[in-house]
């Protein structure tokens, strides 16, 4: 009976071919713009925040308090498409530490095509 079971298995086994839809599902696709929720969140001291540019654009990231206050510009550049990950430290545009709270994270994106914004609420406990 074992060895019935191993042939049937060795039988049923589907070729290799079928296989190349389910690899394809963990490609990325760029299709659009994204800005992806910062991890860990909470955090304690950086965190890291993700987005997704799909076409050449001038990109700015920025972190607010909940005053609407800007803490910090993580990222301000003309970039191609793809993704990309920045890291915040939790300090300020002097150097400063924040303290601990809610921030705005807020991403600005302009290209031939029109405008993108988009924000996320990140939390910093210490």
């Amino acid at each position: 009976n074992f060895l019935f079971l191993i042939f049937f298995l060795m039988i049923r086994r589907p070729p290799r071919s079928t296989l190349f839809p389910y690899t394809t599902l963990f490609r990325s696709v760029i299709n659009n713009y994204k800005l992806f929720q910062n991890y860990p969140n909470p955090f304690n001291p950086s965190t890291n925040i993700s987005f997704q540019i799909p076409k050449s654009s001038e990109v700015k990231l920025v972190v607010y308090n909940v005053l609407g206050e800007k803490i910090k510009t993580l990222f301000s550049k003309n970039i191609g498409k793809g993704n990309y990950t920045v890291n915040w430290n939790g300090k300020n545009n002097f150097g400063s530490p924040q303290p601990s709270g809610i921030y705005i994270i807020k991403l600005y994106a302009v290209s031939i095509s029109g405008n993108y914004t988009n924000t996320i609420k990140s939390i910093m406990l210490k």
